[in-house]
């Protein structure tokens, strides 16, 4: 299960959180706090996933951006690596050339496009060409 997803930068300036289980708000500030300053700290030389509390953070830095996935521990590590790739890819060709700027000012898109990848915590498409099809449908675009 995925209990939350984390867009942040490096200066731990969060473009979205979103949760998927319930956390009480102190836990909802804390947790992603936690999480970044483990981040920063780590060499890049190091695997892109850790423990946190009982339950795994996997994650990929993309220039300025990090894109984070809080799991369950026994949970497929490389198939959310891929799953983060995916979500980037889907940004970039819903996009065109995308960077931080238009991340944090497009947050309600991101918002959908997250959407259309999880339910409820769960794995619901990994098709880059359905999920496209469908943004594009939403927003009208050809």
């Amino acid at each position: 299960m995925i209990y939350g997803v984390f867009i942040q930068n490096i200066k731990n300036d969060a473009c979205i959180s979103k949760w998927y289980h319930h956390f009480t708000k102190e836990e909802k500030r804390r947790i992603p706090e936690l999480i970044h300053s483990e981040i920063v700290v780590r060499s890049t030389r190091w695997v892109n996933f850790f423990e946190l509390e009982g339950r795994k953070v996997i994650y990929r830095r993309y220039a300025n951006v990090l894109i984070i996935l809080y799991t369950d521990l026994e949970d497929n590590t490389p198939s959310y690596h891929e799953l983060i790739h995916l979500i980037v890819a889907v940004v970039d060709n819903f996009y065109g050339n995308i960077n931080e700027l238009d991340l944090f000012c497009n947050f309600n898109t991101l918002h959908n496009i997250l959407n259309e990848f999880i339910l409820a915590g769960e794995l619901l498409d990994v098709s880059m060409e359905t999920i496209l099809d469908r943004l594009r449908i939403t927003y009208r675009m050809d």
